[in-house]
């Protein structure tokens, strides 16, 4: 019996037919999409190129840090964008991956479920330094060439950085805060007169008696991508939360002052409050007296930040009450830089322009008020408003220095206490711990290098991208799926599968493979700040480009000191690259002959990016651009990472 098979005709209507249904099966299942984003090889961190994985408004990309390892970073997207694009003057790509929103949601989870996992892993290995030397430090009583430097973080908005530690023992403060004297008289009434003095006394018995924990070298190998040891919370933390709740009690218990310097109280129009306004931020203050009161008998380990900071708000909000103007804390950031505007290249009017704006974003703040209950969210969003505008309107009246960046949404205000009290322990007991800790954090170390490891071909911010979206995607899977399944679960989910080894290591290639393999609906390129604004119309035509190509006649770029000195731009030229190349090379030359002689005062900071210079020129004799220039500030511009 003879077969019959299907025409040629019918076959391609066959699979036509077919390709339609998997489409509208496609259309018909709710969509999101992924953003891949390359970066542009420039000089700096990342000079190869960077990529990254967006998941709406956060982008998680893995970085190398010391020792020798990397790590996964979250941003805001529009953070990671302004860095990249306009900061360093790179060109981004963004390539959208088209994925079901279970997939988004699934890989999502484990993305923010890795980060978080692994920067409590990279924090312990950090708190272990700092108690190595905190033990030594309480050894030798202080007394030691690398003091412990113990962070008392929100400690410097109530004491001097040079006053000696634990005042209320015998030398308090005479000025005093009529606001904590109020909040002591209620924590008295409510829990005794001598609560406060009672909880001071015990932590001091409990500072000068606490002992080493217990631990092996073992308790901490190893940690695994999906995990952290479980002795976490350290002596070094238990140690600098009971200290940083020792000195909140303290500026209670003394009642004392806001230092000067910490917050604000400008007279000015903008930061006035109507009637309405004033109620709003009087009851926030009972809002904050009533959490405070709360927090004192709480039992988490950590509360001493909090009080600070809730104390400090309190007084603060109590000010604005009573004066009829807006005070507000200090948010910048204890080593915030700050930038003279008139080294800074805008054009004339743009800082007063971008006052405006400023102040009109804290007249929103304050019209928006509630009407009833003010939250400490809300309340940190006013509170920054008004530092960004106050802290632009003081650069431009007062012609000083001002922060640009560094603005946090709690202030930081940290007091380095140096030489922490005494402890009870024998010294032979403390430098022991010292030993046993210096063991266990080797030991911890040779964990998180089997897992994190940097390296630059196999082991970087591509591959390590690819193999946490492989992670993710088996935890779709059953517990035996084998690679076969995993591959087949990416060209489901994700339309294909890249292979993160040679040579989609490279980053460039990488986002090719990402085009030619996933389900990729659209790519955009997004152009540096040079390039964007030299394709605007005030910069197009044959002067404006000829003055723009250089770094002496330009008006778009000022030469600063993270770039290695550079005569010719080539990232928006080809054919004369090489020849501006040749110029880019002799002056990296010169930077570095000037760099030896310059050797014993700069510690070869000149010679290193002259030697920087010459890498970058060489690739520019053979048609190839890396050195972009970078900016110190800039305005941010429209932002084209849009979830």
């Amino acid at each position: 019996m003879s077969r019959a098979f299907p025409s040629p005709r019918a076959l391609k209507r066959g699979l036509a037919a077919v390709a339609l249904l998997a489409a509208a099966s496609l259309a018909a299942e709710p969509s999101k999409s992924l953003g891949y984003l390359y970066v542009d090889a420039s000089e700096g961190n990342s000079s190869g190129g960077h990529v990254a994985l967006q998941f709406d408004g956060a982008v998680y990309h893995f970085q190398h840090v010391e020792p020798g390892l990397i790590q996964l970073f979250r941003e805001n997207a529009g953070d990671f964008e302004y860095r990249y694009r306009y900061l360093e003057n790179r060109n981004l790509e963004v390539s959208r991956i088209t994925v079901s929103e279970d997939t988004f949601r699934s890989l999502r989870d484990h993305f923010e479920q890795r980060y978080q996992i692994q920067k409590r892993q990279f924090e312990l290995f950090q708190a272990l330094g700092h108690e190595i030397r905190l033990f030594r430090s309480l050894a030798e009583d202080g007394r030691d060439s690398e003091p412990a430097e113990l962070p008392i973080p929100g400690a410097a908005l109530f004491f001097e950085p040079q006053e000696p530690p634990f005042s209320a023992n015998g030398n308090p403060p005479t000025a005093r805060s009529p606001v904590l004297s109020a909040l002591r008289q209620r924590v008295q009434a409510r829990y005794g007169k001598d609560f406060i003095a009672g909880k001071i006394r015990a932590i001091d018995h409990k500072l000068r008696h606490l002992a080493p924990l217990r631990l092996n070298p073992g308790d901490f190998d190893p940690p695994t991508p999906d995990s952290v040891p479980s002795p976490d919370y350290t002596y070094y933390h238990r140690y600098r939360d009971l200290l940083t709740l020792r000195f909140a009690l303290q500026a209670l218990e003394e009642t004392r002052r806001l230092r000067t310097g910490v917050y604000h109280a400008p007279k000015a129009g903008a930061f006035r409050l109507d009637d309405r306004q004033k109620a709003v931020l009087c009851r926030f203050q009972k809002t904050l007296s009533d959490g405070i009161v709360e927090l004192l008998d709480s039992r988490r380990p950590d509360p001493g930040y909090a009080l600070m900071v809730q104390m400090a708000r309190l007084i603060v909000a109590a000010r604005s009450c009573e004066s009829g103007f807006l005070v507000f804390l200090d948010l910048f950031v204890d080593d915030a830089q700050a930038f003279s505007l008139a080294k800074l290249p805008q054009p004339p009017g743009f800082w007063r322009q971008l006052a405006k704006r400023q102040q009109a974003a804290l007249q929103q703040n304050l019209t928006n008020l509630p009407k009833r209950a003010l939250t400490e969210t809300g309340y940190s969003v006013l509170e920054t408003a008004a530092n960004r505008y106050l802290e632009l309107m003081s650069g431009i009246t007062e012609k000083r220095p001002v922060r640009l960046f560094g603005l946090a949404s709690l202030p930081d205000r940290t007091l380095n206490l140096s030489h922490p009290p005494p402890s009870d322990l024998s010294p032979a007991t403390l430098l022991g711990a010292s030993r046993r800790t210096r063991e266990i954090r080797e030991r911890y170390l040779d964990s998180l290098k089997r897992f994190y490891r940097y390296h630059l071909l196999s082991r970087n911010c591509v591959t390590e991208i690819f193999h946490t979206l492989e992670q993710g995607l088996a935890r779709t899977l059953p517990p035996s799926a084998g690679p076969k399944a995993i591959r087949e679960a990416s060209v489901e989910r994700l339309g294909g599968y890249v292979d993160p080894a040679m040579p989609n290591f490279i980053p460039f290639v990488s986002s090719r493979a990402v085009r030619r393999h996933y389900r990729v609906l659209s790519t955009r390129r997004l152009l540096s700040y040079r390039r964007e604004r030299l394709e605007s119309g005030e910069w197009k035509g044959l002067p404006a480009r000829l003055r723009e190509g250089n770094t002496v006649t330009a008006t778009l770029y000022q030469f600063n000191g993270a770039d290695s000195l550079f005569l010719f731009f080539t990232d928006d030229v080809i054919l004369p690259r090489p020849l501006y190349g040749a110029a880019n090379l002799l002056v990296a030359v010169l930077q570095s002959a000037a760099g030896l002689s310059l050797l014993p005062f700069d510690h070869g900071q000149t010679l290193q990016r002259g030697a920087l210079g010459m890498v970058s020129s060489a690739v520019e004799l053979a048609f190839f651009n890396i050195r972009k220039g970078s900016y110190r500030y800039l305005p941010p511009g429209e932002p084209g990472l849009i979830p």
